[in-house]
């Protein structure tokens, strides 16, 4: 998205601790990422904080390693509460002086300035997944990993002003044709025509 749509070059990540399973993999799918954008990962613009709100000093080494970043990529979203005061106090606006985004969609994202961009990682789907197969786990057979779907939750720190509704309907598996369909003035007359001649 940031590279696709905002032209992003310069892209920091800050990651959770490397002993964190969870860590390793958020951060191996943004180097992922990158690749596939063609963009070579550089260490010198990830950073390490630990998964909380007190991560700014790891922004803050982050920002003094690169004055120039079009973008920070945080692992989780509760570090990206402290990526914002660090950038507050730096005088940057998230979504208009750099482009931001974390990973959860914790409650509270929604409710930060601007709202957070992040992604939809659903840990009841996990839990859910994981009761399903809680026999299996007793007699040994149960899968050595449990995925679930993540889903891009597009707001304003991403520097977008408006949802994209193709993202959106795409998550909510609606077929955009169906909707313009449906807001259709013909087509609401049209029913309500079929519902009286029904009478």
């Amino acid at each position: 998205h940031f590279v696709e749509k905002h032209n992003a070059k310069e892209i920091g990540f800050i990651s959770g601790p490397l002993t964190n399973r969870d860590a390793c993999e958020r951060l191996d799918a943004f180097k992922a990422a990158l690749e596939e954008c063609g963009i070579e990962a550089d260490e010198g613009k990830i950073a390490y904080g630990d998964f909380s709100t007190d991560s700014e000093v790891a922004i803050n080494t982050l920002l003094e390693r690169n004055e120039h970043l079009d973008a920070i990529v945080f692992a989780n979203d509760s570090m990206a509460v402290g990526g914002y005061n660090a950038l507050s106090k730096r005088g940057i606006i998230p979504g208009k002086d750099i482009l931001v985004s974390g990973f959860d969609d914790d409650v509270f994202a929604v409710s930060l300035e601007p709202p957070l961009t992040t992604v939809e990682a659903r840990a009841a789907s996990l839990a859910y997944t994981a009761v399903l197969n809680a026999e299996k786990y007793i007699n040994g057979t149960a899968p050595k990993e449990i995925k679930v779907d993540t889903n891009f939750i597009q707001r304003n720190s991403c520097g977008c002003d408006d949802i994209d509704t193709k993202i959106l309907f795409e998550r909510l598996k609606i077929n955009g044709d169906d909707i313009d369909i449906a807001f259709n003035p013909k087509y609401f007359m049209d029913a309500l025509k079929a519902i009286e001649s029904e009478k």
